[in-house]
């Protein structure tokens, strides 16, 4: 039986260590090989390997732990079916930490938090294990055991039983689920390509349908339309960890050849049948770790598998702001669902998958620790090529700025001038041309607090950013 296990954790919390200690069976893209991982000793990409338990062939997906590396670790998450949380005792609960909890709990999956390092820091398991099951509880999250090991001496004998436990205990659902995706259209999320001179060897994992050698397939990105149809190219091999197979299933990890096309990318879908969409219909869940509140029309990056994409969330049947925010802020309680609309910022290539995630990309991790930056988990109802000509968007705005002081590491903007009279929450700040971050709140009479980006915050240094301009601005990216 085929099972993935995601590894997450925060940064030297010593994943790594325990799918090395775990796997007998590498990929090329295992325990980071990557040289870049190699020169800065943290995980960069996502990393494969392998190892049998009893009725278990499981798949070890091992995710970075650094925060900037949100859409790889969501990239994981996407193929997996329980999580190996790893816990430092020397450090406790991190950053990482609740983000993996969070992931969890949205996406519904087990957990098992390893407290790693307990060679060394024994005294402090029982502490670092209330401390993760009260941040559990805070989230909604139910689903969690525990366990002690000492990854980088390969005592993980703990890990083991526990492991066993939980996916015995999950067995009969993973097995009805998979009989499920064996009937669904083919689907299969890249993570790694290896361009050959005739084509591509793609590896990934087989998320619904079945897949053998001879099959035309669809690649996005690499196929492109013809006649209003995207172009197809054929599988000539399959490989399961380097042994050729005839028959892929659901929950299989495998490399695949492909004949005729140079894939652009090293993430992307593989399918038989691909459509360009513009919408889609979705019911949708707001986290309760999420606590920044959502404006008509607010920006989310939208994963949907391996795909990460911009659009634009609103309410079904909701045209005028201030319904839609009295519908919002009844969906932050717990267990409350909505109707919702997300409208890309430009065609995707789709294949349903199920569930999708917003998220708030644009939030500094360590500067933003009040709030989740994962927002809603969504069930895809129906998708549209069209755009919904009913919505009522929000007129496109702007305001010439300057920085009146940096707080805690964030922007405090003063107004100038600009056109209308709205708030700024939601409008993005621009330095130029870059994008430095997004506003958040209200700071005062003509004042906002802005949320810096990943990328800027390390570099800003407050004699150098004072009394320089910005501009907030609100676009809409849709024609009326």
């Amino acid at each position: 039986m085929n099972v993935s296990i995601g590894l997450l954790g925060h940064v030297d919390s010593g994943k790594t260590a325990l799918a090395r200690a775990l796997s007998t069976t590498l990929s090329t893209a295992a325990l980071d090989k990557h040289p870049e991982s190699q020169r800065r000793g943290i995980t960069l990409d996502i990393g494969i390997s392998q190892f049998d338990m009893e009725d278990f062939h499981i798949t070890v997906v091992d995710c970075p732990g650094h925060a900037s590396f949100l859409k790889t670790v969501l990239a994981g998450a996407s193929i997996i079916q329980a999580l190996l949380l790893l816990v430092d005792l020397s450090k406790g609960p991190q950053i990482q930490t609740v983000e993996a909890l969070i992931i969890a709990e949205a996406l519904g999956l087990p957990v098992l938090a390893v407290l790693n390092k307990a060679d060394l820091h024994a005294d402090n398991a029982q502490k670092t294990q209330q401390s993760i099951e009260a941040l559990a509880a805070k989230i909604g999250l139910k689903n969690i055991a525990f366990c002690t090991a000492a990854a980088a001496k390969s005592e993980v004998s703990e890990v083991k039983i526990a492991l066993l436990e939980l996916l015995n205990g999950m067995k009969d659902s993973v097995l009805a689920l998979y009989a499920q995706l064996k009937t669904r259209p083919l689907l299969l999320n890249f993570d790694h390509t290896f361009p050959q001179k005739a084509g591509t060897i793609l590896t990934g994992t087989l998320i619904q349908g079945v897949l053998s050698p001879g099959t035309l397939v669809q690649i996005s990105p690499g196929s492109t339309i013809h006649n209003g149809v995207f172009t197809s190219f054929p599988i000539k091999s399959i490989q399961k960890f380097k042994k050729g197979v005839e028959t892929a299933f659901p929950g299989d990890r495998v490399g695949v050849q492909i004949a005729g096309v140079q894939v652009p990318s090293e993430r992307g879908i593989l399918c038989q049948s691909m459509t360009k969409i513009r919408t889609v219909y979705a019911t949708i869940r707001m986290l309760k770790s999420y606590k920044n509140g959502v404006s008509m029309g607010q920006i989310f990056s939208v994963n949907l598998g391996a795909l990460q994409v911009k659009a634009r969330l609103f309410v079904a049947g909701v045209v005028k702001k201030k319904m839609m925010n009295k519908m919002l802020d009844n969906a932050y309680k717990p267990k409350q669902e909505f109707d919702g609309i997300i409208i890309f910022e430009e065609e995707i290539d789709f294949v349903d998958s199920g569930k999708i995630l917003g998220v708030r990309t644009d939030f500094c991790a360590k500067t933003n620790q009040s709030t989740s930056r994962i927002a809603f988990v969504g069930q895809i109802c129906s998708v549209s090529a069209q755009i919904v000509s009913s919505i009522q968007y929000e007129q496109d705005r702007k305001y010439t700025c300057v920085i009146d002081k940096v707080v805690g590491g964030k922007l405090v903007i003063k107004k100038i001038d600009g056109i209308g009279e709205k708030t700024a929450v939601g409008m993005t700040v621009y330095q130029g041309s870059k994008e430095v971050g997004v506003v958040e709140r209200e700071f005062g009479q003509g004042k906002w607090k802005a949320d810096i980006t990943e990328e800027y915050n390390s570099v800003i240094q407050e004699e150098i950013w004072i009394g320089e301009s910005v501009l907030a601005e609100w676009k809409t990216g849709f024609e009326q």
